[in-house]
């Protein structure tokens, strides 16, 4: 598949991204996760990513969330390519679960990986909803607790779950020359911080942050000139040029 979409794009003026989701695989859950080996299949790893679920203490799986993201992230540097989290969520906004997000947010900064919580919108008939207890649908709660939050059984909008929306809303950086070797964005005080090496001059740092300019979040940069903050819908955008080789510092 991958070499047919490399094929078809061949003449065009840039790459695709192409995300890989691996899986348990039914026949041998022993093996674990399974990702995989673009170079066993004859497929460059160039602008191949590896995009693996990790529902840890929301879907008991017998890990720790960082437990399985240091496991994904060894199989997926061995294999030479990233990892971008294909999923990740949950669904309720207990004190305790809130807790979980916000280390599953730390320990993803950690790592500088992007991804994709589960979900966006669910509605009441939605089959995730639905579920058999001894032969008998139970139907789903009275909320579908989602980044949009639904009331059941009619779907009636209760809004945006700000609980959610605010640790995912955190600082990150969109793009970033070099490779990011620290990483640190706190949903609650606002403050983020990124470090990267092996930049090379000129290279273009691009910022977004919830936060306003100045006050309590003023910008202060190592290595970087022409550091423009933008005002936008929520917040700013910051960017910056790497000034030479070698390593710079945002926060």
């Amino acid at each position: 598949v991958v070499t047919a979409i490399r094929g078809a794009q061949a003449d065009a003026p840039f790459q695709h991204l192409v995300f890989i989701e691996p899986a348990l695989p039914a026949a041998d859950l022993s093996r674990g996760i399974v990702v995989p080996d673009p170079v066993a299949a004859g497929v460059s790893t160039d602008n191949l990513v590896a995009s693996v679920h990790n529902y840890s203490e929301s879907i008991p799986n017998g890990f720790t969330i960082e437990g399985l993201n240091e496991v994904v992230d060894g199989l997926t540097a061995a294999l030479g390519v990233p990892n971008w989290g294909g999923e990740y969520g949950f669904w309720d906004t207990e004190p305790e679960t809130l807790v979980k997000a916000r280390r599953y947010a730390a320990d993803e900064d950690r790592l500088a990986w992007g991804g994709a919580w589960w979900q966006w919108r669910q509605s009441c008939g939605d089959p995730h909803a639905v579920r058999w207890s001894g032969g008998t649908v139970v139907p789903p709660d009275s909320e579908q607790t989602h980044l949009n939050r639904l009331g059941c059984p009619d779907n009636e909008d209760l809004g945006p779950n700000d609980a959610f929306l605010d640790i995912l809303g955190r600082g990150y950086p969109r793009a970033a020359p070099g490779r990011i070797t620290e990483l640190r964005s706190d949903p609650d005080s606002g403050f983020m911080a990124i470090t990267a090496t092996a930049a090379e001059p000129g290279g273009e740092l691009v910022v977004w942050t919830p936060t306003s300019a100045g006050g309590d979040h003023p910008v202060t940069a190592r290595n970087l000139n022409n550091v423009v903050e933008t005002v936008v819908p929520g917040g700013r955008i910051i960017t910056a040029t790497v000034a030479a080789a070698g390593d710079y510092h945002l926060w």
